[in-house]
């Protein structure tokens, strides 16, 4: 009996810890601004009401993205996949319990997931003509299939590739990242895979009667991302993990832009307005643009993180409005059609922080550097976190350092993400409010400060240790004895 009783109650606890835990998930917890954001949605319907779905849960901006607030009211997992909408009606995807629905544009959800569960949800696709009828691609599980709001959901597979793991029961295996329905005929649908079984690679399907019939249009590169203009349904714009295709006659024939070429597209928005528009982000954080319909593209990353970038969405009510998506550095925002961008994730938490620091004479001044979001300084002991990273380079903090003898003396040291071994070391003066490069060279991943000397200090980096006496003007290493030939001061 007691051991029954123990039982009960280790499994209760547990129960009101998962809760526990979960909604602090869903709340977001403290810190800089910023979480890893995996898919935007715009809603037509309503000017400034945007959804990011992110690592934490959903949040809700009414105002274009100034503020935002979480909105998950009824969610019961906080990793979000995808958002999508159609006349006002919501649905979202999710990693472990399916597909959830709002009928209040985001403000509350319910779980219609009769038929899905527990399947992992990779994209979603709400018919433009009829929000009843959605589709969801899945991780090894195919294309699923509602015509009544959720409630109940059919596999739709015909066509779509199989896999038979050690002679077992056939899955449909791989990753759906995307699906795209065409606006101006609900019957016509591509969709995009990218398989788990043979890393790189994935199939471009086609469908011409809802989703009853998949028809192989092109194997090779792994699909992620997919649009098409609504006003020429034969152009049509395919992501992959080597770059973008771009097709104006249904794919009777495709080209890849060379801007373009080798790189991993993630998502793509088409311009509502001007369809002659198109921006791509990609996996280097860099977004791109195409004013002439796909055929040459430039970068447009003037302000933005140095992170992987994931999402993308075009006010439809002002379209020289975009939203980037980041994979911990939260959501970017620029007014001129993406000539700048600015950080635009106030009220958003969950930002995937590296490096922290405390003044060591005043502790409510303090530092956070955030994954590809450059470093965050809080005066008021974070309750509020403001950027701080004026003269910082592109990077990735990962070491934070004040001087014990001098606050106002701070070193940060940082990691390129896509070239092993490399980063900089910066150096502050004014307690971090801004930055100068001391060196470059090296993956920096730790910081000591001399508690006797300012400008004395010691870094941890892909090649060792060493220190410097002058500020970070010169480099030994302590255990050579010899001057660090690696920095590029």
């Amino acid at each position: 009996m007691d051991r029954r009783f123990s039982l009960l109650a280790r499994s209760l606890l547990g129960c009101l810890l998962f809760g526990l835990l979960f909604s602090i998930t869903l709340m977001g917890q403290g810190g800089p601004p910023g979480a890893r954001v995996s898919n935007l949605y715009v809603e037509p319907s309503e000017p400034g009401l945007i959804l990011a779905a992110t690592s934490t849960g959903v949040f809700r901006s009414d105002n274009g993205g100034l503020s935002w607030g979480p909105s998950n009211i009824g969610l019961t997992n906080g990793a979000i996949s995808k958002i999508a909408g159609s006349q006002g009606r919501l649905y979202l995807g999710t990693s472990v319990d399916g597909v959830f629905r709002s009928d209040d544009l985001g403000l509350t959800w319910q779980r219609v997931s009769d038929g899905i569960s527990p399947l992992d949800i990779r994209s979603v696709a709400v018919d433009p003509n009829d929000p009843d009828i959605v589709y969801a691609g899945t991780r090894n599980g195919g294309i699923f299939m509602t015509d009544n709001g959720g409630q109940g959901w059919i596999k739709v597979n015909n066509g779509l590739l199989t896999f038979t793991p050690n002679g077992g029961a056939a899955i449909f295996e791989g990753d759906y990242n995307s699906i795209a329905i065409d606006p101006n005929d609900s019957q016509v649908m591509y969709a995009v895979h990218s398989s788990l079984v043979t890393s790189g690679s994935g199939v471009l399907f086609r469908s011409t009667n809802g989703g009853g019939q998949w028809t192989a249009l092109d194997g090779g590169t792994a699909g992620f991302a997919l649009a098409i203009d609504p006003n020429d349904s034969g152009t049509v714009y395919v992501g992959a993990s080597l770059g973008l295709s771009v097709t104006h006659d249904s794919f009777a024939s495709a080209t890849v832009p060379v801007e373009l070429f080798g790189r991993h597209i993630t998502d793509i928005r088409i311009d509502p307005l001007n369809t002659d528009t198109v921006y791509v982000s990609t996996r280097l954080s860099f977004t791109f643009r195409s004013i002439d319909r796909g055929v040459t593209w430039e970068a447009i990353s003037s302000g933005m993180p140095f992170s992987e970038s994931f999402a993308l969405a075009v006010d439809p009510h002002t379209p020289a409005t975009v939203y980037a998506g980041f994979n911990g550095a939260g959501i970017y925002r620029s007014t001129d059609g993406g000539d700048n961008w600015q950080l635009s994730s106030d009220g958003i938490f969950g930002t995937d922080i590296r490096a922290m620091a405390v003044d060591p004479q005043d502790s409510s001044n303090i530092l956070a550097g955030g994954f590809g979001a450059g470093v965050f300084r809080s005066q008021n002991g974070g309750d509020l976190w403001e950027q701080s990273s004026d003269g910082l380079l592109t990077v990735q903090p990962r070491a934070l350092g004040f001087s014990p003898q001098d606050p106002q003396t701070v070193y940060a040291g940082s990691v390129d993400p896509f070239a092993q071994g490399d980063g900089a070391l910066f150096r502050s003066s004014n307690g971090g409010e801004s930055w100068e490069t001391a060196a470059t060279g090296l993956s920096f991943f730790s910081i000591v400060v001399d508690p006797q000397s300012a400008s004395t200090f010691y870094v941890g980096t892909s090649s060792g240790v060493f220190g410097s006496t002058d500020g970070g003007d010169d480099f030994r290493s302590p255990q050579r004895d010899s001057r660090a030939g690696e920095f590029r001061a």
